[in-house]
């Protein structure tokens, strides 16, 4: 990761993940930032990783979830990491957050009467809720947008 130092581009930390190949990389990494530095999220073959930014240098979290298709979202709530990832269309979309120390179960985020995967999904978060959209493709195509509902044991 890089970031904007003035008129230069200079590293933050070492690289994250040395082992990834362009093959490994099945979607383009996402970054979320929060006042205590930036998290980011990236797939590694068909695992999800995480990291966050200490300080110091990324401190890599347990993979979080199976990405079959290579599509993730993240997002973070109430400061706690949020991944989801669109695996497949019989699969469907799965989702985990990050409780403090470790990750809570894995729930089905599949949006109601959604078919196909289109390009999403699309996370958005703010104000202690998430909310996720699955844009369709083709003429025609549905773009379904729902709340997301987290199991009482990861609220």
């Amino acid at each position: 990761m890089i970031a904007r130092d003035g008129e230069s581009w200079v590293p933050v930390g070492a690289p994250v993940d040395r082992s990834v190949s362009l093959a490994a990389l099945l979607s383009p990494p996402r970054l979320v930032w929060e006042a205590g530095g930036a998290w980011l999220a990236w797939t590694h073959g068909s695992e999800v990783r995480v990291a966050r930014h200490t300080g110091r240098g990324w401190e890599q979290l347990a993979p979080a979830l199976e990405a079959r298709g290579g599509r993730i979202a993240f997002a973070l709530v109430d400061g706690d990491p949020l991944i989801v990832a669109a695996v497949d269309t019989s699969f469907g979309t799965r989702a985990r957050r990050y409780l403090g120390k470790a990750w809570g179960p894995i729930f089905d985020a599949s949006p109601v009467g959604a078919t196909g995967l289109g390009t999403g999904p699309i996370l958005a978060a703010a104000a202690g809720s998430a909310y996720l959209a699955f844009p369709g493709l083709g003429e025609g195509a549905r773009c379904p947008v729902e709340r997301l509902r987290f199991p009482a044991e990861i609220r």
